[in-house]
């Protein structure tokens, strides 16, 4: 008797982690199979908002785009100090490509620029922008239904200052909707901000 073939798989996107009661956010499917299960592309969006200690508070939005292996994601915080005392925007860009693509794991690398833009009102003096590379590292895991692990690694400069953020984060999927929370560490030059965050992530 002839064995079946063994086709290699190829990853595809679910709508949304666990969506009809899959893995996680990714299936594995035969190369070869007709049968068109799942998506190659994957779109997320997120709000989050954090304190960071000093008196510092953020409010986050970041947009993803995945195709298959290939991907460009942008995000963008503001900072505020105090009663809007001072403030500041910083964000990156990056191109990434998943390197590991799994239906309850997914790890992704990638580079691109980061930006940090001065958030004063006109009239409140110099006004400082500066802009750098960037590298960064993100992995999700979807352990088991609704829950979700994520962590993100990115390092670069801006202008000649060094600039480093650490985010980890616990969640849960509801109808196709993430709410999470977690903790993170952000570093431009000597300054350190950490502290809790909380958002909600968007699939489409």
């Amino acid at each position: 008797m002839l064995a079946t073939p063994q086709w290699p798989t190829v990853g595809r996107y679910n709508r949304t982690p666990y969506h009809n009661g899959a893995d996680g956010l990714v299936q594995r499917v035969p190369q070869k199979e007709k049968d068109e299960r799942g998506r190659m592309w994957s779109t997320q969006l997120n709000i989050e908002t954090g304190y960071l200690g000093k008196n510092v508070w953020k409010t986050g939005f970041g947009l993803d785009f995945d195709y298959w292996r290939l991907g460009i994601g942008s995000d963008l915080d503001w900072l505020v100090e105090g009663r809007f005392r001072d403030a500041m925007y910083l964000g990156s860009t990056n191109a990434r490509i998943t390197v590991i693509m799994r239906p309850r794991m997914r790890v992704r690398v990638g580079g691109g620029a980061q930006y940090m833009i001065d958030g004063r009102t006109p009239g409140q003096g110099h006004r400082e922008y500066a802009t750098g590379p960037n590298i960064t590292a993100d992995i999700e895991i979807f352990p088991v239904q609704p829950f979700t692990v994520s962590a993100r690694v990115d390092y670069g400069t801006l202008y000649k200052a060094p600039s480093a953020l650490a985010q980890v984060t616990v969640g849960a999927v509801f109808r196709g909707v993430q709410v999470y929370a977690g903790y993170e560490y952000r570093r431009v030059g000597d300054v350190a901000m950490q502290g809790p965050l909380a958002g909600i992530r968007v699939w489409f």
